[in-house]
């Protein structure tokens, strides 16, 4: 199932992710980063999609995914 992403906040800028990640004291992966860059955040479609673990032991419901707004507080 191909699963859409619905962007619903500003455009976000590497600087902004920079920020966030010196907030936590970690670096992003960079397939985070590249999300955040083309969505920042955004609202699935279909809602609620099921996302397999890496261990493959169980499904995750995906609401939403953050924006950098969001983590940065």
């Amino acid at each position: 199932m191909k699963i859409l992403i619905y962007k619903q906040e500003e455009d976000t800028n590497i600087k902004e992710i920079q920020k966030a990640e010196r907030l936590y004291g970690k670096l992003f992966p960079d397939e985070f980063k590249e999300h955040l860059l083309k969505y920042n955040g955004g609202t699935p479609y279909p809602r609620f999609p099921s996302l397999e673990t890496e261990s493959n032991s169980e499904l995750t419901d995906v609401y939403m995914f953050c924006s950098v707004g969001d983590v940065i507080v």
